[in-house]
């Protein structure tokens, strides 16, 4: 598969909805914006169901709502970003929703979900199968939401915090026989 390489990636932006979809190949970026666009425009979309969507790890960020509404689905393949934000405005606009769904593949990164406060945009992380981050922190300034809905079982080696800052709501709910454990 092909690769495509670029400083950034927006889906979603100025005054519409935009939709990506990998399914082999890799893609490469510096940083991330799904649901960058204002209120009003559609549910932006990244589809991960097969290939890599990669951005780096020292200073990548993967911003999923905030300005307008956002969500990546992976099902197969990898997303890996050095902070991945669920539901977080990195600008001085908006308070859409933003959602993660992960039914297979890998996701890598620092999870952060709900991650503002000040415009209160609310994150949400459906987690049926798949392997997850290290490092979860559920409610951080914002509203955040993790659903674990089957026997996913992962080794957070950084711990998860639900409820962390000023702000900060958190919610965490297992069903399904779900296990969480500390890594050895």
């Amino acid at each position: 598969g092909g690769l495509l390489q670029t400083p950034l990636l927006e889906v979603g932006s100025i005054s519409g909805g935009g939709s990506v979809t990998i399914t082999g190949g890799m893609v490469q970026a510096q940083a991330l914006y799904v649901g960058l666009a204002p209120p009003q425009s559609a549910t932006s979309l990244v589809t991960v169901a097969g290939g890599s969507l990669i951005i780096p790890n020292v200073g990548g960020l993967a911003s999923i709502g905030g300005g307008g509404p956002g969500q990546i689905a992976v099902s197969s393949g990898t997303l890996s970003a050095g902070t991945i934000m669920v539901g977080a405005s990195p600008f001085s606009f908006g308070n859409q929703p933003g959602t993660l769904s992960i039914s297979g593949g890998t996701v890598k990164g620092n999870l952060l979900v709900g991650e503002d406060s000040f415009h209160g945009s609310t994150g949400t992380v459906w987690i049926t199968g798949g392997s997850l981050p290290d490092t979860m922190t559920i409610g951080d300034t914002g509203i955040g939401n993790m659903y674990v809905l089957s026997n996913v079982v992962f080794h957070p080696s950084e711990g998860v915090i639900v409820g962390n800052s000023n702000g900060g709501v958190g919610s965490l709910n297992l069903q399904g026989g779900t296990s969480f454990s500390p890594q050895e």
